[in-house]
């Protein structure tokens, strides 16, 4: 939407720009060590909510992450990632505030070529949600345990 309703008439559909620009990395030492790095910029012109057209709203995205190989089949891995929707204050909300932070890892083990299974944990680093009253469970920063099986079609 262009914009928010004006009481119960919604706004008119806007254009908005998203072009983005990746680069990434990959190195792989000894004995099974591997770090990985993505960076992600760009334009996209919406609210962090994705509700209302922003115009010139910049984002940007990076990981770094470190991986370990415990044997043929299993790896200890940990990453660290940002991401940034917005590079505007938004209802009195800084940039920075809106920022998401999370610290992971766990262990991955192949089951077969193209199965593998995932232990993992997220800790988020920033708050839930930075608009919240202080002092507030919104605020909170939230962890959370992962276990699944991802197949690769």
């Amino acid at each position: 939407r262009g914009a928010a309703p004006t009481g119960s008439t919604p706004t008119a559909f806007r254009y908005a720009e998203r072009a983005f620009t990746n680069a990434d990395a990959r190195w792989e030492g000894k004995d099974g060590w591997q770090v990985r790095y993505e960076h992600l910029w760009g334009t996209f012109e919406t609210t962090p909510d994705r509700a209302v057209f922003l115009p010139g709203n910049r984002v940007e995205a990076w990981y770094a992450t470190l991986r370990k190989d415990i044997s043929p089949k299993t790896a200890l891995s940990a990453t660290y990632d940002v991401f940034r929707p917005t590079n505007q204050t938004l209802a009195g909300v800084s940039p920075s505030d809106y920022a998401r932070k999370t610290l992971q890892g766990g262990v991955l083990h192949w089951i077969a070529p193209q199965t593998r299974l995932r232990l993992w944990y997220v800790q988020a680093l920033s708050m839930y949600d930075p608009s919240a009253p202080v002092g507030s469970r919104q605020r909170a920063k939230v962890g959370q345990f992962i276990g699944e099986i991802q197949i690769e079609y």
